[in-house]
């Protein structure tokens, strides 16, 4: 039938890796930032929607950056009302490694 999948020899643990990169924004052809504007101007752009915890992140980065840029993983989390894991996943998005190497931008 037209519905069927074809097995395409790839284990789960690929397909999860590659439905990850596809998250990322270097998969829609952005490049990472390097500053707090370039971040800022990426979802200013219309092109990228996110989930309703990671838009409340970027409100939060958005409105706050000196909390971003002094606070640890868990106070920021904390004053966004998200768990510590919601941001790494944000700075993952963009490229970046962690929460702490997205931190720089803010520090700038």
């Amino acid at each position: 039938m037209g519905g069927e999948r074809k097995p395409s020899g790839r284990s789960n643990a690929d397909e999860a890796a590659t439905r990850k990169r596809g998250r990322s924004l270097a998969a829609l052809g952005y490049i990472q930032p390097q500053t707090y504007e370039e971040l800022r101007a990426v979802p200013s752009s219309g092109t990228v929607h996110f989930p309703k915890r990671l838009r409340q992140v970027a409100i939060f980065l958005w409105q706050h950056p000196s909390e971003v840029a002094l606070g640890t993983i868990a106070q920021v989390a904390a004053q966004a009302g998200v768990q510590p894991s919601t941001l790494v996943r944000f700075a993952q998005i963009f490229g970046y490694s962690g929460f702490s190497d997205f931190q720089g931008l803010f520090k700038d």
